[in-house]
């Protein structure tokens, strides 16, 4: 097991409730209308969403808008969309508060208008059984389409069956309700040619072939509206409405079934719900029941009992913005979509991976969400931010305990700095500072602060075998000073002082297992030279750099890190992905380095790196790289030569990592 962190430079774009982030959508343009009350994906992908002023077609980047135009007979014959139907690949069914039902045709976008189907062309629900049939639940029953005959070019047509059905009770007597015909809401397919109906007045079971309603328990006779009906992976039905959240187990011995209510006047905690109004329910791949509700947010159930609770409190940017979720829909990837009343579309990846987080916002939190440097012991760790000077973190197990701030590195009496740009704790658990500064800092809580005067603005440390601390410079080198002695040695200015090092621009630096010493430039590829000989200053760095014509050279001049793995491999972050150093000739490093027996293979982003830029290299307990990129986090598998990518939506705060930053 290993332990690292990672910090990016900005902020969280969503709500995190514990383990789960809900996102709000972005796209190039926004929803027709805020309040989203149906969804549905096609085979395509297409997200289609109804709302309060039109249909919408999400591919992902911008949204296609459909609305009633009084000229037009191809367009929607209302813009309140109320609910959404798939029919295979061919037709998108739409049905409308009043205006009936449409249809629109996937390959062509012809839209066929369905209206007048009864006094007020309200429609509260549409559903495709698994025969293939097309039911609509309407303010008055329950109709069902009537496609044209085969050799017929005319559009079909809906009956209502309700208008001469029988009602019973669930005792199988005549069932007198206060409507001539009841209004259905939810319908679902059980089994044997029967219908499981959500009315307001009652939970139903229709026989297609009697055309009878029969009520499924006195229980549910009082319940008002219920809006959807499933059944769970243990084949159990779930039934929501305005009254609560109801499950239905149908008793082995009988043909009734038994009900266990969720709402808020239950006692126990596992079935109360902070708002009984309940306008969508589904189960996602890890049989959870996710409950969208009008007023009390999103609930979630696992096991059956009610765990979660997400919904808005003021002030807390955290919580969901909406605490009325009118749908929700699973899409093919894992995605769920909550449709909210007044803040569009949230959704939440359900397969994500989740990553902890320190953020800024509280006392135990950074002072600065933009992290620069990282550095530690084991125990202690350092964090340096953009503004806010450092960060200091105890590893207490697991958890990680904020223990103080220093807001100011000072120089001297008169001048300090808070921005940092390089932490080193060294051997003996003495801070080395790095910052936009001709000064390299020392710090210890003992001794305080030690400023030594350097040529050039401090990016990149390192601690060697002999005492001393290396720094790299943006403009002047490469150089050390002696821990003991303070005296500072530095490679700049001229080419014989710098012993041909490609570039002035140091960013980062390693001394390997063979005592070997490796310095990643901007813009002049890597150096390498054995340690003893750049101390005595004898002879000159390799360099190596990209090529254009040469497909196994450096992929790129700019090298951000440089790691030795586990079994003595050379990796690299560049500016044009992993660059792997590979040994060509057989007698080893030495021998190789001397007679251009090296080469580079890379990995970048025609193998599924996120971004072609790699900031930071980590190696855990099983010998995975940790690649920090500038469109993600990536774990590259060395064996298998594969990635496996993390972002946003597996609990990241951003995309983006900076050097140092790990």
């Amino acid at each position: 097991m290993f332990l690292f962190f990672l910090w990016i430079g900005s902020s969280l774009c969503g709500a995190a409730t514990g383990d789960f982030i809900f996102r709000r959508l972005v796209a190039t343009n926004g929803l027709s209308q805020s309040s989203v009350l149906a969804m549905v994906q096609d085979e395509m992908g297409f997200l289609w969403i109804g709302t309060k002023d039109g249909l919408n077609r999400f591919d992902g980047y911008e949204f296609v808008v459909y609305k009633y135009d009084p000229s037009d007979m191809n367009t929607l014959s209302n813009n309140e969309v109320s609910c959404l139907a798939i029919e295979g690949n061919r037709f998108l069914w739409i049905g409308t508060r009043s205006g009936g039902i449409n249809r629109l045709e996937l390959a062509t976008g012809v839209i066929t208008r369905y209206s007048n189907l009864t006094y007020d062309d309200l429609v509260r629900g549409i559903y495709i059984d698994p025969e293939g049939k097309l039911w609509a639940g309407t303010s008055e029953g329950l109709f069902l389409y009537e496609p044209p005959a085969a050799e017929s070019n005319g559009k079909g047509h809906f009956v209502n069956v309700s208008k001469n059905a029988s009602y019973k009770s669930s005792k199988g007597l005549p069932f007198v309700h206060s409507r001539k015909n009841i209004p259905v809401v939810s319908i679902f397919y059980m089994e044997n040619g029967k219908l499981m109906i959500g009315a307001e007045e009652g939970l139903f079971e229709y026989d297609i072939e009697k055309n009878s309603f029969k009520s499924v328990s006195d229980a549910t006779l009082g319940y008002a509206v219920f809006t959807r009906i499933i059944r769970d992976s243990k084949d159990r039905i779930w039934a929501s409405s305005y009254d609560g959240l109801v499950r239905l187990e149908l008793n082995p011995n009988s043909d009734h079934y038994q009900i266990v209510k969720y709402n808020n006047q239950q006692k126990d905690p596992g079935r109360y719900l902070s708002a009984n109004w309940v306008e969508d329910i589904l189960e996602d791949h890890k049989d959870n029941i996710w409950v969208a509700t009008r007023g009390g947010g999103l609930i979630r159930l696992e096991d059956d009992k009610v765990v979660d609770n997400f919904n808005y409190s003021m002030g807390n940017s955290k919580d969901l913005p909406d605490n009325i979720i009118n749908s929700l829909l699973i899409g093919r990837t894992g995605v769920l979509w909550l449709g909210t009343e007044s803040n569009e579309l949230l959704y939440l990846d359900l397969f994500a991976k989740k990553f902890n987080s320190i953020r800024t916002g509280d006392k135990n939190g950074l002072r600065d969400n933009l992290v620069t440097a990282i550095t530690g012991n084991g125990q202690t760790m350092w964090v340096g931010t953009s503004s806010n000077g450092i960060d200091l973190f105890q590893l207490e197990g697991n958890r990680v305990v904020k223990s103080g701030n220093i807001p100011r590195v000072w120089i001297n009496k008169d001048s300090w700095k808070s921005e940092i740009a390089a932490l080193l704790c060294d051997s003996n658990n003495v801070l080395w500072i790095g910052s936009a500064t001709n000064s390299l800092i020392k710090y210890s809580e003992k001794s305080g602060f030690e400023s030594f005067l350097v040529n050039g603005y401090l990016f990149s440390l390192m601690e060697d075998n002999r005492g001393n601390v290396w720094f790299g410079t943006w403009g002047q080198g490469l150089g050390y000073i002696n821990k003991k002695t303070s005296v500072i040695t530095q490679y700049n200015e001229t080419p014989e002082r710098m012993m041909g090092l490609s570039s002035d621009k140091v960013l980062s630096i390693y001394l390997d297992s063979r005592d070997y010493l490796w310095v990643g430039t901007k813009g002049g590829g890597v150096n390498v030279a054995k340690m003893a000989d750049v101390i005595d200053r004898r002879g000159r760095f390799k360099v190596f750099k990209h090529q254009p014509n040469d497909l196994h050279s450096l992929s790129y001049n700019d090298v951000f890190d440089i790691h030795e793995d586990r079994n003595g491999t050379i990796w690299l972050a560049t500016g044009g992905g992993l660059n792997r150093l590979v040994i060509t000739g057989e007698d080893g490093f030495a021998s190789a380095l001397k007679f251009d027996q090296i080469e580079f293979e890379k990995v970048d982003e025609k193998q599924g790196l996120p971004g072609g830029l790699v900031h930071t290299i980590l190696e855990d307990g099983h010998g995975d790289l940790w690649l920090g990129t500038n469109k993600g986090l990536s774990r590259y598998s060395i064996p298998e030569n594969s990635l496996v990518n993390y972002g946003v939506n597996d609990g990241l705060p951003s995309g983006k990592f900076n050097s140092n930053s790990a």
